[in-house]
């Protein structure tokens, strides 16, 4: 079987090598943001996101991987503890995101046609 999990492709089309410390790392961040987890929670839900995205036969975008996070954020329980606040913590956070992507985006076009 081959491992696709090797590599991200990013939202600009390169790709780049998978890591689950990033993952980690932004499940963190939005536990933080609502005073709830460890990172040892954290490491063990990246660790079933990693477990899904392993399911696939491409190489995952970020996209995907968010959209993975944020159903595992939602559907999984460790040790009889939701995660529903931080999902939507993280969600939230994902949609900032994407609204300054899109600003910055219309301002290079702007400043293209100036």
């Amino acid at each position: 079987m081959i491992n696709v999990l090797n590599n991200v492709i990013k939202r600009d089309g390169s790709s780049v090598p998978f890591d689950k410390k990033k993952i980690a790392m932004a499940i963190f961040k939005a536990m933080l943001s609502v005073k709830a987890g460890s990172m040892e929670e954290a490491n063990k839900l990246a660790d079933i996101v990693t477990k899904e995205l392993e399911k696939g036969n491409t190489e995952p975008t970020v996209e995907l991987i968010q959209d993975t996070v944020e159903n595992v954020l939602m559907t999984h329980k460790i040790n009889g503890v939701s995660y529903i606040s931080v999902a939507k913590a993280y969600i939230l956070y994902r949609e900032k995101r994407n609204t300054i992507r899109q600003e910055k985006e219309f301002i290079g076009v702007k400043t293209t046609l100036n």
